[in-house]
Order: C-alpha cells, then structure tokens, then sequence
C-alpha cells in the first residue's frame, strides 16, 4: 500500500494534476493494489506519479511478504530459538536479521553476582525454594520466642492446605507464618485469634 509519505515525497507533482488526473492517479491505485494493471489506459501525465507509488507499493508489499513468510518459518520451529540452538543453526538468508551473539562465559567461575546493564550493579537473585520445617524445627522456633503456638496445631494446619498462604499462595517462610500466628493469638487457644478492637470485652 502507498503509504503517506510516499505521497507526499511526490507532493510537487500531484499539485500539477488536474482534479480529473488525480481521481484518475487514484483510481489506478485501488485497482493495482486488487491486482489490475492500469496498463495504457492511465493518462499519459498520470503515468510518472503512478510509477514511483506503484514503487512503494511493490516494496511495502515484498517487505510483508518476508515477514510473513519469517513468521511461518518460526511457527513450524516452534517459536524463537533459545540462545544456544540459535548459535547452532544459522538463520536462512533473507528469513530474519541474525541477532548479535553475546559475549562468550569468563573461563573461571565467578562468586561475584553478574552485572545487569539494565537494573544497575547485580541481576536480581532468585529466592530459595520453599523447605517444609520438621516438627522439632518450629517447637525449637516456638520456645526460642517464648509464645504460645502450638507446634503441632501449626504443623497439622498448613500440611492440610498443601503449604499455603491464605489457602493460594505457597508459603515462603514458615519462621513469618509462626509469627504471624503469634501477633493473632493462634495456635495457643484452640486456634481462636485473641480479641482486639475498639469493641474487646463488651461481649
């Protein structure tokens, strides 16, 4: 499709057409773009200005047509190759624009995090997974902060959910979720919240 700007880089010359010679530049575009040729029926004074848009339009639809044909491509594979096998297969010619290879691994492991050009001095770390405490765990953790939950209540209770939060999220940190259950008075009282609020004891 002319697109345009296209048109407007031929601004000068469509300016010298009459309305008559522009309906027929015009006219002659649709057709091409539904696969009609003009052919000697276009103006003579028509013919340079359809010319350099039937360019355009010739380009911009090759150019969609390698897109087109880059994407199929990749669907058939299954999608963008990971880095590796992008680095073992070279992409067909004309298909995609290679993407520029990244810097080969030091040869000596680091200790030190790597350096991320996009958030500043580390990459960001990923969180250790979640380990289930044994019961002799939170009793210690239990008596270490002198509260009253019961380790076996809190035990049984996230057992039965599967290690949840709020029966969704997977817990992260069993120490949080004992205090937690201390600050709510759980645990201790039949697994009753101890009363708080403006309204504690008119009931």
């Amino acid at each position: 499709m002319a697109s345009y700007y296209d048109i407007c880089e031929q601004e000068d010359l469509l300016l010298e057409l009459s309305d008559a010679e522009r309906g027929a530049l015009w006219r002659a575009v649709i057709l091409y773009r539904r696969g009609t040729e003009p052919g000697e029926t276009l103006m003579r004074s028509v013919r340079p200005a359809f010319a350099m848009i039937r360019a355009g339009i010739d380009a911009y639809t090759k150019r969609r047509s390698e897109i087109s044909e880059a994407r199929k491509l990749f669907g058939r594979k299954g999608g963008a190759a990971t880095a590796a096998k992008s680095r073992q297969t070279p992409p067909e010619a004309g298909s995609c624009r290679a993407l520029p290879e990244s810097p080969p691994p030091p040869s000596s492991p680091s200790n030190t995090p790597p350096v991320s050009p996009l958030r500043g001095n580390t990459a960001p770390r990923r969180r250790a997974a979640f380990v289930k405490p044994s019961l002799d765990e939170v009793r210690a953790y239990c008596r270490e902060r002198r509260n009253s939950v019961d380790p076996e209540q809190f035990i049984d209770h996230y057992e039965s959910n599967g290690w949840k939060i709020g029966g969704r999220s997977t817990m992260r940190d069993w120490k949080a979720a004992v205090r937690t259950w201390e600050r709510n008075g759980f645990g201790g009282n039949g697994g009753e919240p101890k009363p708080e609020g403006k309204y504690d004891g008119l009931f």
